[in-house]
């Protein structure tokens, strides 16, 4: 019996608390740290005061820097167009970027650093071309209904690294990172990424008709160039002063009809600026941000369409000037607290046009000032600990007034808010249940685009319940699944060459994952993750199916890691990546055709030599059986990536 309560005491042990050496990403690379894990957190081993409260976060899914390393993404667009709910649109105007379901891609709102990534004008009708936010800029990215929130990296070390990759399809890949604490006020951080292929896949796949379609793309070239800064300065007093920019350039062609049409049918080039001086303020009585941000764009329609000449060129302009004002209040010590935050804004779009172009659209120039404030309310009751609430109520509310210019004055007025509520009924196992209601404002490009256009639309709006379970009943395992319904009203249609109002549609996603770590032997980690997604949308009041969204998503990742004590190999990453997804609706009309079943199948692997030579491999669509999907469904071929790397 004694024999046994020592091998029970053990276990328990081993099961919730355990030290061991595990991969955390400092100053943009993976280094050895050692930590102390326990049942819902983890923590340095140090004794340091327990921090204030701060508020939660519970309404949002969240992916971090590890996870998009582990899965080999290289931009934005992969991480997002592999998320619940969004679909890669495809190639499409040599634009490439996502829809989430019963939308479009205009619908969802990006921002970097804070900083709205949307233009007024709408980019070609098609939202923002993630694919120029490289994945070593992201630190992690934040997903609230439609919102997308980007945070970039900020090194707490001094680094160099340096990199080249080099794939498939002359796929050229170099990279930069850079990061000086230039004293201890103030750090710089930089980066830079380029991105070429010409991308002549072959196809093989079912078309709609049911006939098998075999042949290769041509003239489906892309070149991404993409730069970031970042200057923080803090004070004495924790205050700092935040400067930051990204500039990005793309140039792409785009074959996107099937042979016989065997030709370039379009070619876009895209320069995006996004920039901010930020001042962050914090007191006993309220933590105060400012923020001056300046966004521009500009994109140009076949650059070389007829002697040399553009078809068209526009440039988009954003000035914004917002504060955000926040207070936590701790009413009862660890029993009840209240935080507050108010955000006004004011935000000011112009579109212009190149007369020399062969094409204008605007006979006049659109612009649109916009005053907003919106007011984030967070009240708890009881706390499991520090930052563990037990009872939070969470509602917010936004009122926006929009005045436009063309050629008339417009007035608009929008509404958008949120309820919902957080429960833990225990540390690790938590609920959450909230109804939000949120709009997208008509873009430039369907109220004033010539002839083809309708001053009078109205904007796009959309409703959600949200639930969300999280357990986390023992270490190292996290269980998730959420389920969301969103119908979408006034959505906007371009009927015979005009947009209306005219239509609706209605989304149930549903997700669910188990993810469990397993560390051994003090130097070894295995990390697996299943997930299963039911989607499905219904467009109109036919109900007709989303175009390319699978009903069935089957995802499966298994990691493993080795962290070993020697001069030679510093780390370690090994990851095999397996999704599945069902049939896909190719029409949105009667009869309804579908696709293949897609089969995703990618290895990634990872490594560290010397504690500064970095190589890398990623091997993709091992299957060949990846779909992009525009007006019609083709499998993306097999591709692989060499990638060698020094941090200085």
């Amino acid at each position: 019996m004694k024999k046994y309560i020592i091998v029970l005491f053990i276990f328990t042990n081993l099961l919730y608390s355990q030290s061991y050496l595990i991969r955390e990403l400092k100053g943009g690379i993976w280094v050895t740290s050692q930590v102390e894990i326990t049942n819902a957190s983890q923590t340095n081993q140090t004794n340091n005061i327990s921090d204030p409260k701060t508020p939660i976060k519970a309404n949002n899914r969240i992916i971090t820097s590890e996870e998009i390393d582990r899965m080999g993404y290289k931009n934005a667009q992969e991480v997002l167009a592999n998320q619940p709910g969004f679909i890669n649109k495809g190639n499409y105007m040599g634009n490439e970027v996502v829809d989430p379901a019963g939308a479009n891609g205009d619908n969802i709102k990006i921002y970097i650093n804070g900083i709205l990534m949307n233009t007024a004008k709408g980019n070609a009708d098609a939202g923002v071309d993630l694919r120029r936010i490289p994945s070593n800029l992201i630190e992690s990215i934040e997903i609230i209904g439609n919102s997308i929130y980007i945070t970039t990296k900020s090194p707490v070390q001094d680094i160099l690294l340096i990199s080249l990759c080099y794939g498939a399809y002359n796929t050229v890949r170099p990279s930069i990172l850079f990061s000086k604490n230039i004293d201890e006020h103030q750090v710089f951080t930089f980066t830079a990424d380029s991105y070429y292929s010409d991308a002549n896949y072959h196809y093989d796949f079912i078309n709609s008709s049911g006939d098998r379609v075999q042949g290769n793309f041509r003239d489906n070239r892309q070149f991404i160039v993409n730069s970031s800064a970042n200057y923080k300065y803090t004070f004495d007093n924790k205050d700092h002063i935040n400067v930051f920019a990204n500039i990005s350039y793309s140039s792409s062609a785009a074959q996107y009809q099937i042979p016989p049409i065997n030709k370039t049918d379009s070619w876009f080039t895209f320069t995006t600026l996004a920039s901010s001086i930020s001042y962050n303020g914090f007191s006993d009585i309220l933590n105060y941000n400012v923020t001056l941000s300046y966004l521009f764009d500009s994109f140009v329609d076949r650059p070389y369409f007829q002697n040399g000449k553009f078809v068209s060129d526009y440039k988009s302009h954003a000035i914004a000037l917002n504060t955000t004002l926040e207070r936590m209040d701790e009413f009862l010590p660890n029993t009840i607290t209240m935080y507050n935050k108010l955000t006004p804004e004011y935000r000011y779009d112009i579109l212009t046009e190149d007369t020399n172009a062969i094409e204008t659209n605007f006979y006049y120039y659109p612009q649109r000032h916009s005053i907003s404030i919106k007011y984030d309310m967070q009240l708890s009751f009881g706390y499991w600990d520090n930052n563990t609430p037990i009872f939070t109520l969470l509602p917010s509310i936004k009122y926006e007034y929009q005045n436009e210019i063309f050629t008339n004055q417009k007035n608009n007025n929008y509404l958008a808010y949120n309820v919902g509520f957080n429960l833990n009924f225990y540390k690790g196992y938590s609920l959450y249940f909230g109804y939000m209601s949120d709009y997208t404002s008509p873009t430039f490009n369907d109220l004033y685009y010539g002839t083809f256009s309708n001053p009078k639309l109205l904007p796009e709006s959309y409703n959600q319940l949200l639930t969300k379970l999280t357990l986390e009943p023992i270490t190292n395992l996290k269980i998730e699944a959420s389920y969301a319904y969103t119908t979408y009203t006034n959505k906007i249609i371009w009927l015979y060459a005009v947009p209306e109002n005219v239509d609706t549609a209605t989304s149930h996603i549903f997700t669910s994952s188990i993810g469990y770590d397993i560390p051994f032997a003090q130097y070894h980690k295995i990390k697996t993750k299943i997930g299963y997604s039911y989607q499905l949308a219904y467009m109109g009041e036919n109900q007709l199916p989303k175009i390319g969204l699978p009903e069935h998503v089957v995802t499966a990742l298994l990691g493993y890691d080795f962290i070993p004590k020697n001069k030679v190999l510093s780390s370690l990453s090994l990851n095999i990546y397996y999704t599945y997804s069902a049939p896909r609706p190719l029409t949105d009309y009667k009869p309804i055709k579908y696709s293949e079943v897609f089969h995703d199948f990618d290895i990634s692997f990872y490594s560290i030599w010397f504690n500064h030579l970095i190589f890398s491999m990623h091997f993709k669509n091992i299957f060949n059986k990846t779909p992009i999907l525009s007006t019609y469904s083709v499998a993306k071929p097999f591709t692989w990536e060499f990638e060698i790397g020094y941090n200085f």
